[in-house]
């Protein structure tokens, strides 16, 4: 039973690496440094992170890997205060405005 147990835990940590192991909730694994000064909002695609920014009225795709910025495009108002990803569309929270857009 224990035998099992262990090569179970073997494959899990040679396939995960040690950090699935070592990393416990609030630990940072990663730092990427904001594209601008004001960033008010982040979410995931499955590929890119998308940062918000009030200050530069810019959303940017940023590629989690290296940290670069690999598009951006204006925000669709002017207090953007939040982002997520619903799997085919970003959407995007402006609190002037009190509008969710997609």
């Amino acid at each position: 039973m224990f035998r099992w147990f262990f090569s179970g835990l073997l494959i899990f940590i040679m396939s995960f690496g040690p950090q699935a192991v070592l990393a416990t909730p609030g630990d940072t694994l990663q730092s990427i440094a904001s594209p601008f000064d004001c960033p008010q909002g982040l979410t995931f695609d499955g590929k890119y992170l998308w940062n918000a920014d009030r200050k530069s009225d810019m959303l940017y795709k940023i590629d989690p890997k290296s940290g670069e910025v690999a598009d951006s495009i204006p925000t669709p108002g002017y207090v953007v205060r939040g982002l997520t990803w619903d799997g085919k569309l970003l959407w995007c929270v402006d609190a002037a405005e009190e509008l969710i857009y997609a």
